[in-house]
C-alpha cells in the first residue's frame, strides 16, 4: 500500500483530510476482512525502485489509496512496474498532482488506467449509486450499492468501465503492458461508519472483486489460508513467516454470540495452539470455536516437535561458576527456526527469573550461559526450555557443590 505524504498535504489542501484518513481506514479494514495482509511502501522507496525490491519473488500489487500527489519519479516507476507485469489498484484520482501539490496538465498515471482525466483537486465528486454493468470478478451483473460517488470529468479511453455511478464510468480495468490496472473511480471512505452500522458487506464486496480483477490468484496473492466465519461475525487474520514456521493469529470481533472458523491451509501442515501449548494433529482444515473478542494464535511446522532437549556442560559446578547449556528441539527438520523461554529453579524449586532468557535458535539449536552467585545454595538446580511456538518442553539439572 502506497504512502504518500505528498498526497497527505493534497488531501489538506483540497479540505479532504477526513476523507483521505477514512479511505485508507476503508481499505486497510477491507484487507483485513478478505484475509490478506498489506505493506506499506513509502513515496521515496518507490522513486529509488523499492518496488521491484519489495516484490521479487512476492505479490507484485501495489493499492494507491487516494494518492492524488505523485512525483515523476513516483509515476515511472509505478508506469515500469506494470508495464513489467505488476498490478496497481486505485480509488480515485490518482497522480493528479506532482510532490509539491502542483495540478498537473494530465494525469500522471491516465496511460496506465486507460482514461483521460482533467485534473482539478477541487473537484466536486458526484454523487450516486454503484451499478455493475456485467459481472465483475465475483460481483453479480446486477449489483447495486448506494452513497457512492464518482469523479465527473473521467473519461475511459483504453480502459473497460464495467460499472457506473450516476452515469459515469466506475471499475475500470486496463491491460498495460505485461500488467493490469484496476481504478474504482470511487472511494471506501464510508467503509468503517458503515461497517460500524454492520452495513458494509457491499464496499467489501467491490474490494474484493478489486483485488480479483488485478489478477490475484495469478499473482499468488490469493490468501494463503482461507477463512470461512459463521454467522454475523468477522476475524481478523495475520500471518507471519519464518522460514518453515508460520504463525497465523486470529482475533474474533466482539458481538456477543459464538461462532466456528474454518481455516484452509495450502497444504497439510503440523498444527498448534501456541498459546495453550497444545498440539492439534496434522492437517490442512481446521475448525475452531470462537467466543466474542477472543484472541488464538497457531503454529504451522512442516514437522511435529518430537522433544525439546537441554544439555548442561556440566553436572556439578562451584559456586561463582559460569553454567553453559545448550537447548535443541528434536525432529527431522533440526535446522527449523525456533524461539526458546529458559528458566532456572533452585533447590527449593523457587525460579530464579534473572537467569532465565529467551533464545531465538536460527537453526533450532542454541547456546545459553550464566553466572550463578558466590551465595547461591547447593545442590540440585533445574534449567528448563519451552519451545514457545510448540509448548514442547525439556529440562535437564547440574548440582552446586557447597
Amino acid at each position: 500500500m502506497h504512502y504518500s505524504q505528498a498526497s497527505i498535504h493534497a488531501a489538506y489542501i483540497c479540505d479532504n483530510d477526513d476523507l483521505f484518513r477514512n479511505n485508507r481506514d476503508g481499505w486497510m479494514r477491507a484487507i483485513d476482512e478478505a484475509g490478506m495482509q498489506a505493506d506499506f511502501i513509502a513515496y521515496e522507496e518507490i522513486e529509488q525502485g523499492g518496488l521491484e525490491a519489495r516484490t521479487t519473488g512476492k505479490p507484485r500489487v501495489l493499492l494507491l489509496p487516494y494518492s492524488q500527489a505523485l512525483s515523476a519519479q513516483e509515476a515511472a516507476a509505478i508506469r515500469a512496474f506494470v508495464r513489467g507485469g505488476g498490478m496497481v489498484i486505485a480509488d480515485a484520482r490518482p497522480g493528479l498532482m506532482d510532490e509539491h501539490c502542483r495540478t498537473l496538465a494530465q494525469g500522471a498515471l491516465d496511460e496506465v488506467f486507460g482514461i483521460a482525466t482533467k485534473p482539478d483537486g477541487l473537484e466536486k465528486m458526484a454523487p450516486g449509486d454503484f451499478a455493475a454493468k456485467q459481472a465483475i470478478s465475483g460481483l453479480p451483473a446486477d449489483f447495486k450499492l448506494d452513497d457512492s460517488c464518482a469523479s465527473p470529468s473521467l473519461q475511459v479511453t483504453t480502459g473497460k468501465a464495467q460499472a457506473e455511478i450516476a452515469g459515469r464510468p466506475a471499475f475500470i480495468v486496463n491491460t498495460y503492458g505485461k500488467g493490469k490496472a484496476v481504478l474504482l473511480n470511487m472511494f471506501l471512505n464510508h467503509y468503517p461508519r458503515r461497517q460500524g452500522l454492520w452495513a458494509h458487506q457491499g464496499l467489501l464486496q467491490i474490494a474484493a472483486a478489486a483485488f480479483a480483477a488485478a489478477a490475484f490468484a495469478a499473482t499468488n496473492t490469493a490468501p494463503r489460508i482461507a477463512t470461512t466465519v459463521t454467522g454475523d461475525h468477522t476475524v481478523k487474520v495475520r500471518r507471519f513467516v519464518n522460514g518453515d514456521v508460520q504463525f497465523v493469529g486470529l482475533l474474533r470481533d466482539v458481538k456477543p454470540g459464538g461462532c466456528s472458523v474454518r481455516l484452509t491451509l495450502p497444504a497439510a501442515l503440523h498444527v498448534y495452539d501456541a498459546r495453550e501449548g497444545k498440539y492439534l494433529g496434522a492437517k490442512q482444515s481446521l475448525t475452531l470455536e470462537m467466543t466474542a473478542g477472543e484472541a488464538r494464535l497457531l503454529a504451522l511446522l512442516p514437522e511435529q516437535v518430537a522433544a525439546v532437549r537441554v544439555q548442561a556442560s556440566a553436572t556439578k559446578l562451584a559456586p561463582g561458576a559460569q553454567v553453559q547449556y545448550t537447548v535443541a528441539a528434536l525432529g527431522e527438520k533440526a535446522k527449523l527456526p525456533r524461539a526458546f523461554r529458559v528458566e532456572v529453579t533452585d533447590p527449593a524449586g523457587t525460579l530464579r527469573s534473572y537467569y532465565g532468557v529467551q533464545l531465538a535458535a536460527t537453526q533450532g539449536v542454541e547456546k545459553g550461559s550464566f553466572q550463578l552467585a558466590l551465595n547461591d545454595a547447593p545442590g540440585k538446580w533445574q534449567i528448563a526450555a519451552t519451545d514457545l511456538a510448540t509448548g514442547t518442553k525439556g529440562a535437564a539439572t547440574f548440582t552446586v557443590t557447597p
